[in-house]
């Protein structure tokens, strides 16, 4: 609302973004001083509270763009950007607070009525959420979400889960509206409409560093600008809440994905609770699935045709690679330690276990010798103690058909 220089004192000033109420310290029989004009926000000021986000940010993103390229698991690495991303939306909410304190501007929560803009808001998240998983599970071929949350959700604990959906549904939705919507929008609001739109649009789109989705972003910042114009900071935080939260529960729901029995080629087992086929391995080729599970570790299960007579034995397999280890089969990227092979029994029988590592992980190779075939199974574990709980248990359950 503009201030007209003609109120009296029996009007109230009405506050807005970028107005404040005059000081009302009169004097008996006093009549009021006209009201201030239009405050600005101090350029400088707030050109900081905006631009050193973005730069922290930045270094955020280099920071664990280094640590990405160390040999680090992934599940520590997921644990060091959970403890980042809490510290920095920390530091970013005080940078905002003290705006706020400093320049005393009241923000723009609400156009009408406080409901109705939750009810908008909630409802366009809802939508845009959904629809962002079906797009992304047509794209996979199963259940899937945003690939962030997948993982930093997939260890399935309650430390994981809650932290994720607490940066997800209501650390991101207040920061970046606020800082956003609430702030930066407001500000350029006097440069016209359009002007105020995109360039708040991109300012959110460079906070995020995604140059391969940076039109999402865009499309993003537009979509919560056109809410917040519309109804205020209540439906644009609400929609951005209500959207997060959608794919942080996907993904959940994927973390904790029952177990259900699979089976390759002669093979037959208990897929773990939390592991996903990926892509259709079991339909394009029934001897062979792989399997993904907590911080992106894999199980790969092969069924090779047996070599012979139909009497190779785990034993004689490890004679074998004891006699030529060039003869093991094994990724460039995996080192194999043939020196420690050695033969485990499960109920499917004995196994010959050679275990193994690469960068950032370990995990085993153990091969099942049957009479008609001899199935190689692959285990990455990600640095995951609930991924080798899963593989230990399929193990457990493996059995091998005549």
């Amino acid at each position: 609302m503009v201030v007209s220089p003609t109120m009296t004192a029996s009007v109230e000033p009405q506050a807005t973004a970028w107005h404040v109420p005059p000081p009302l310290y009169l004097m008996p029989n006093q009549s009021a001083p006209p009201p201030p004009a239009r405050l600005e926000p101090p350029v400088v000021l707030t050109t900081l509270a905006v631009i050193v986000p973005i730069v922290l940010g930045g270094v955020y993103q280099l920071v664990f763009f280094d640590l990405g390229h160390k040999n680090y698991s992934l599940n520590t690495l997921s644990r060091y950007v959970l403890a980042g991303t809490v510290a920095f939306y920390a530091v970013v909410g005080l940078i905002v607070l003290g705006w706020l304190a400093h320049t005393r501007r009241r923000l723009v929560w609400t156009r009408g009525s406080a409901s109705s803009s939750a009810l908008l808001g909630l409802g366009v998240g809802l939508g845009a959420g959904l629809l962002g998983v079906v797009i992304q599970s047509a794209l996979t071929g199963r259940l899937d979400s945003d690939h962030t949350a997948v993982i930093l959700t997939s260890e399935g604990d309650a430390a994981h889960i809650f932290t994720t959906m607490l940066l997800l549904a209501v650390a991101a939705p207040l920061v970046e509206e606020t800082l956003f919507r609430g702030i930066l929008m407001e500000w350029l609001r006097p440069k016209g409409e359009r002007v105020a739109f995109f360039l708040t649009a991109v300012a959110f789109a460079v906070w995020h560093y995604r140059l391969d989705a940076w039109r999402y972003y865009v499309a993003m910042g537009l979509a919560l600008g056109a809410l917040y114009w519309r109804k205020g900071l209540v439906a644009s935080m609400t929609a951005h809440a209500a959207f997060n939260g959608t794919l942080g529960l996907v993904a959940v729901m994927i973390a904790l994905a029952p177990s259900a029995p699979a089976h390759v080629g002669n093979l037959s087992f208990t897929k773990p609770q939390g592991w996903h086929a990926v892509g259709n391995a079991n339909t394009e080729s029934p001897n062979k699935a792989v399997y993904a599970g907590p911080s992106e570790a894999t199980i790969t299960v092969e069924s090779l045709p047996s070599a012979g007579d139909g009497n190779l034995t785990a034993n004689d397999l490890l004679n074998l690679f004891e006699d030529d280890p060039e003869s093991v089969p094994a990724d460039p990227d995996i080192t194999l330690d043939t020196s420690a092979a050695e033969i485990v029994s499960y109920p499917v029988g004995d196994v010959l276990r050679i275990p193994l590592h690469g960068s950032g992980f370990a995990g085993e190779i153990d091969y099942v010798v049957t009479a008609s075939s001899i199935d190689a199974i692959v285990f990455l574990d990600g640095g995951s103690t609930r991924a080798h709980e899963g593989f230990n248990a399929l193990m457990t359950s493996l059995r091998a058909s005549p």
